[in-house]
């Protein structure tokens, strides 16, 4: 990206141009050749030229190709944290959560219905579950779908809702939709404070560092499946 052998040669202005990026890596994708230029205290021109020298044609065309390498970077430091999730899942094992399981599988056993729901990866994490407990003899399903348009009455139903930061505006849709029809909430998330935590009947967290890059949720699911798999167990 910034090439070795060509920074080598770039003059005195295209040399601070060169340690200006570098000082400011996060901002820089999302800067105009004017706010570089100010902030260089170069004229453009001296930014087109280093951006030519680079090997590109435009100032976008280098700032495109400065973050695609900035997120790959970024992406190859990243380091999974299998001690802390490995802590979390001994933590199942202590006396909140045998209490908040038990709460949650009276519950369960006390409905005919019972239905996951998330959004993305959590949803795919939902179906999983649908699946566990239809195979112990439960008549479970999952919606997924954002849009889903619930209207029949749910107060024989028990809603699963699954969301690692518990502010997901389509799932807290579908779950205030839920509730209105009669159905009693189960939330499993990292928030306790959040929205989905608040408006659930019984809340299982689950204490992991979020993980996100780019805006997209990194975040561990192990945690979720556990409390899924030991929720099944003899409900």
């Amino acid at each position: 990206m910034l090439k070795k052998e060509v920074i080598e040669k770039l003059n005195e202005k295209e040399i601070k141009v060169y340690r200006y990026i570098l000082a400011h890596s996060l901002e820089f994708p999302f800067m105009t050749i004017r706010e570089v230029a100010n902030g260089v205290q170069v004229s453009t021109t001296v930014i087109l030229n280093f951006v030519k020298k680079m090997g590109y044609k435009s100032f976008k065309e280098f700032k495109l190709a400065y973050r695609l390498q900035e997120r790959k970077s970024r992406a190859s430091k990243r380091v999974y944290d299998d001690k802390q999730v490995i802590g979390a899942l001994m933590q199942l094992d202590n006396e909140y959560y045998q209490e908040k399981l038990d709460i949650a599988k009276a519950m369960i056993g006390n409905h005919n219905n019972l239905i996951f729901t998330g959004i993305g990866n959590s949803g795919l994490i939902g179906t999983y579950g649908a699946r566990i407990f239809s195979s112990v003899g439960k008549y479970a399903n999952a919606i997924s779908d954002p849009f889903v348009r619930i209207n029949a009455s749910m107060e024989d139903t028990v809603i699963i809702a699954l969301s690692i930061s518990g502010k997901t505006p389509e799932l807290l849709r579908i779950v205030e939709s839920c509730k209105i029809l009669g159905a009693q909430i189960i939330s499993i998330t990292t928030n306790m404070k959040s929205p989905l935590a608040l408006m659930s009947n019984v809340t299982i967290p689950y204490f992991l560092k979020t993980d996100t890059v780019d805006q997209i949720d990194l975040t561990s699911q192990i945690l979720a499946v556990a409390i899924i798999e030991r929720l099944a167990r003899n409900y």
